[in-house]
């Protein structure tokens, strides 16, 4: 199995029942929130690697849409639990909430809005985690610049993996601009982009790379990305 090529393990880690909480407990081999970890374990010693994990899905239903959910207020805490724990752990690199509005003709009234576009009290709970989530982190060596990956989904949507993205580039020292440029990149099968940003890092000095991705159609998607220099 360590020969098997693959980018990462999605995964869907719904508690049993739409009333249950997070980290409800479980017999592994279930994998729930809370037995992930060892799950994550299991993948490393087969693959041998590090595995990243895809939360491809998630998410609480609600009453009255959901007569066995839970309550508007439960499902906010739910919901700034679990993504709490992924935020916290490090191969999670995706977390998706299923869905982001109810509907009537969607039998799962999981959303952050209800049918008609007000917002349950998740919206704001899981908005305020998720803007600390929508960026990257990286510890790089000084005197040559990072190769840096950013996903751009929402471009995916719009054109398909090889077309060229327009990448629009700053590196900021604090306050102070210390590169900017316009390369263009392919879009991958996993829907990244990457580039090498034209900057020599200094030792023990943090850098912001904001990179804004185009594509084609004048979509565009903003990516931030710290690089911590040892």
């Amino acid at each position: 199995m360590g020969g098997l090529r693959f980018d990462a393990w999605a995964h869907h880690p719904y508690p049993t029942s739409p009333n249950l909480p997070p980290l409800q407990k479980v017999r592994y081999p279930n994998v729930t929130l809370s037995t992930l970890p060892l799950f994550e374990k299991q993948l490393k010693t087969s693959f041998h690697r590090a595995v990243p994990i895809w939360i491809t899905e998630y998410g609480h239903e609600t009453k009255p849409g959901e007569p066995k959910g839970v309550t508007a207020a439960k499902q906010s805490a739910y919901a700034k639990q679990a993504l709490t724990i992924a935020k916290n752990d490090p191969n999670i690199q995706m977390f998706v909430w299923f869905v982001f509005r109810d509907s009537t003709g969607n039998p799962w009234q999981s959303g952050l809005e209800l049918a008609s576009g007000a917002r349950k009290p998740a919206f704001n709970t899981f908005s305020s985690l998720a803007r600390l989530t929508d960026g990257q982190t990286m510890t790089v060596a000084a005197g040559k610049a990072p190769r840096i990956t950013i996903y751009a989904p929402y471009l995916g949507y719009y054109v398909a993996s090889g077309t060229q993205i327009g990448i629009y580039y700053t590196v900021q020292d604090g306050a102070k601009v210390v590169a900017r440029a316009t390369p263009t990149a392919p879009l991958g099968t996993d829907q990244s982009v990457s580039f090498t940003p034209a900057f020599t890092p200094a030792k023990a000095h943090t850098y912001t790379v904001t990179a804004v991705a185009n594509e084609p159609n004048g979509h565009s998607q903003t990516r931030i990305t710290l690089v911590k220099v040892a």
